[in-house]
């Protein structure tokens, strides 16, 4: 024993960390988490999961998905490698952001028990970037001057520059891109995304040119949603761009896409059957409808 001394270390296999939120009510956390979830599932890429984590996988080592645990709670999870931050309700009005390591390696720390607070320091920035990346996500509304106030032309010295357009496929593809990447890709040249968006949408070389780029980048210059570096030839989005991108893609997604390729097109007997998404839009369109002629006869009184 003394010629060969016997000693022994503890190692970390797995490791959790949380952040809890509580709410006065359960019924104001119903709603939240409800519309965090829907954001996430929509807007959290695989750039934003490198984002939150501070560090680079590869695309297949990085998932999202809202499942739902045995005690009837849904959970919104995204993976990094072998480690996984997600967000779920605890109890009756709790919040709880969870950090979950089945690796240290992968967040570049070691397994020995004495590097527990350093995994503390990093599980605290991870969920830090999290909540910043929600909270930014549900600080956007669709405000309607939003809309009105960048749909009109500007003016950039003596030259006129268009407004932007939420049925602008162009200027869609454009912000939805930046917005993705703008924390993965802070500063861009105007050809990095055109790359990325003639990859990611497919519309070929000829259909996204170089001169179409420049003038869509100079049109989000003018609306102050990008700026350009000083002395270089970079961009990057504004914090109120972010803001601006987040409300046109939600309006796009959320109301344009689905009345514009709708397959109930044209005003449909109402007397008629048909499924049940068939009832609503039909009800949808004459409560519109509705809208339309009382907002025509107040304006006419």
């Amino acid at each position: 024993m003394k010629k060969h001394p016997i000693r022994y270390d503890y190692f970390i296999d797995q490791v959790e960390y949380c952040r809890n939120f509580i709410f006065k009510s359960h019924s104001y956390l119903n709603e939240l988490f409800k519309r965090s979830c829907e954001l996430g599932l929509q807007l959290i890429s695989s750039d934003n999961v490198r984002q939150i984590f501070a560090s680079r996988a590869r695309e297949e080592e990085i998932a999202k998905g809202l499942t739902r645990i045995e005690e009837g709670y849904y959970v919104f999870k995204a993976w990094f490698k072998r480690s996984s931050v997600k967000k779920y309700r605890k109890f009756s009005n709790f919040l709880r952001y969870e950090l979950t390591c089945n690796n240290l390696p992968d967040l570049k720390l070691k397994k020995a028990l004495e590097h527990l607070p350093v995994f503390e320091e990093k599980a605290t920035s991870v969920l830090d970037r999290y909540s910043e990346t929600e909270a930014e996500m549900m600080n956007c509304h669709a405000d309607v001057d939003y809309f009105q106030k960048h749909a009109s032309p500007v003016m950039v010295g003596q030259t006129k520059i268009a407004g932007l357009q939420v049925y602008h496929e162009r200027t869609h593809r454009l912000l939805e891109t930046l917005l993705h990447d703008h924390r993965g890709i802070s500063e861009w040249k105007s050809m990095d995304v055109r790359h990325k968006i003639i990859t990611d949408f497919s519309v070929g070389q000829e259909g996204y040119s170089r001169n179409q780029v420049i003038y869509d980048i100079r049109k989000l210059r003018a609306h102050g949603i990008v700026e350009k570096l000083p002395r270089t030839n970079r961009y990057r989005l504004t914090s109120y761009g972010v803001k601006i991108a987040l409300a046109f893609t939600l309006m796009r997604k959320r109301f344009y896409g689905p009345f514009h390729y709708s397959l109930f097109e044209g005003q449909a007997d109402t007397s008629l059957g048909g499924t049940k998404l068939e009832r609503l839009y039909r009800r949808l369109d004459s409560d519109l409808n509705e809208i339309q002629y009382y907002l025509a006869g107040k304006q006419a009184a």
